[in-house]
């Protein structure tokens, strides 16, 4: 979100990639507004949500320690990314 409310986007759109894989807890995807909506906004379960399979794009997973996501706030930064084949 570059103007920093949560609604802003990148001022493209990504085409929906669905796929069946599961949004268990550490999963994430892509946030959407509507059919072919998907930019610069994302989220990370928490949880299980079976009501996300199929219906968004998960492109990523948490990889190692997931009791950072029980220490995730509103509003923190993502210092690293790391793409793990």
């Amino acid at each position: 979100d570059p103007r920093g409310d949560g609604w802003g986007g990148p001022g493209y759109r990504l085409r929906d990639e669905r796929t069946p894989r599961a949004f268990d807890r550490g999963a994430v995807g892509m946030a959407l507004t509507g059919p072919d909506t998907a930019g610069s906004q994302f989220f990370i379960a928490l949880s299980r949500q079976p009501q996300l399979d199929g219906v968004y794009t998960r492109f990523a997973h948490l990889v190692g320690d997931d009791g950072v996501l029980d220490r995730l706030e509103p509003g923190d930064r993502i210092e690293a990314v790391r793409f793990v084949p």
